[in-house]
């Protein structure tokens, strides 16, 4: 199943704002669009998510383009970072924590805290 595209139109009607001020996003490089084989600008399900937090910041928090540039460059960058500090703690896709490979130890632990040791084969 491919993915769903939106015309501009459609998201001007969604979030009653004109294509003018959705150029303007686009000019700024907050929303990043496609254009399809006639030239027509194409919004993808994640474009339009973000079109919302973008209206969000604007209307009712009252933040300029400037700053919204900033915060959803900071939201994407926190994103990452959580990504990165899942895969370091060993977790799946589930969400659970992978501790094959690992000793439950409490030495160190003055409050009975399990800490997980990953143990390494040097071999």
């Amino acid at each position: 199943m491919g993915t769903q595209f939106y015309s501009l139109r459609y998201v001007c009607e969604r979030f009653a704002i004109s294509p003018g001020t959705v150029r303007k996003y686009i000019e700024e490089g907050l929303l990043p669009v496609k254009a399809d084989e006639r030239g027509r600008l194409c919004f993808d399900e994640c474009a339009v998510d973000l079109l919302a937090r973008i209206r969000r910041l604007r209307n009712d928090l009252g933040v300029n383009l400037a700053g919204i540039d900033i915060i959803l460059r900071l939201c994407s960058r926190i994103e990452e970072l959580q990504d990165e500090i899942e895969r370091l703690r060993g977790r799946d896709a589930s969400g659970q924590v992978d501790h094959s490979g690992s000793c439950a130890v409490s030495a160190g632990s003055t409050d009975g805290e399990i800490v997980y040791v990953r143990v390494v084969d040097d071999k």
